[in-house]
């Protein structure tokens, strides 16, 4: 979609912009390893998940 594409690369910059001025901005309070860890606990569950067809 050609049309979305000026929205999301403004969006992005605003984004950016915004994590430049202040690091934990994307942070939940109490959740100090943030988007790395969920990134992490995400990756742990999906292969804890049992394979699929090669029982």
């Amino acid at each position: 979609m050609v049309c979305l594409e000026p929205f999301y690369d403004n969006l992005y910059e605003t984004l950016m912009e915004q994590l430049a001025e202040d690091l934990a901005i994307f942070r939940v309070p109490g959740d100090e390893p943030g988007v790395v860890g969920f990134g992490e606990a995400w990756l742990g569950a999906v292969r804890e998940l049992p394979a699929r067809g090669g029982r």
